[in-house]
């Protein structure tokens, strides 16, 4: 299952579930936000790592910039590169 799955299922998860929702927000607070907030995620079923939600944002990024004329040094910056961590706790908080 990709990044985006498991963590659509997270947040489902952690909108019936208060508790768990509080954890994954206090995770923002952490030094080790990241490693803590994927530890939270797999004791809570959904099996990914720091390295998984990173790579899935720079990934997406790579192909939408591949995607805009071929994707050579000439090609535009894209405005934001998605952080899927960020995102995800900002659907948390609204």
């Amino acid at each position: 299952m990709d990044v985006l799955s498991l963590l659509t299922g997270l947040r489902q998860a952690a909108l019936r579930n208060p508790e768990l929702r509080r954890a994954l927000l206090a995770t923002a607070q952490s030094a080790r936000s990241l490693k803590d907030f994927c530890r939270i995620a797999r004791a809570s079923g959904f099996e990914f790592y720091e390295m998984d939600l990173l790579s899935a944002g720079e990934d997406l990024a790579a192909v939408m910039k591949r995607s805009v004329n071929g994707g050579g040094e000439n090609s535009p910056d894209l405005p934001r590169q998605e952080d899927y961590y960020e995102s995800f706790l900002a659907s948390l908080e609204g």
